[in-house]
């Protein structure tokens, strides 16, 4: 297989909220690897307002749904 694959079948980002990069690998592999962090407790961590900001990323609603909660449920459940 190409290391692309490997890396979808196998492997798990996180992002944090304004990430402005994830259009980019949303469009390269989907959204279906990539989960949310907020970097709290760190200085520069958006909490508690970072779903807030999460969520004026330009993505899909769909997509949205999978970071926040589909792909960390899917995860857990393995």
């Amino acid at each position: 297989m190409a290391p692309s694959e490997y890396f979808k079948r196998q492997c798990i980002v996180s992002v944090e909220p304004d990430e402005a990069t994830l259009t980019h690998v949303i469009d390269y592999m989907g959204g279906q690897n990539v989960v949310f962090s907020t970097d709290y407790p760190h200085g520069d961590s958006k909490y508690p307002e970072a779903v807030h900001h999460f969520l004026k990323l330009p993505i899909s609603n769909a997509d949205k749904k999978k970071i926040l909660w589909d792909n960390c449920a899917a995860y857990y459940a393995m």
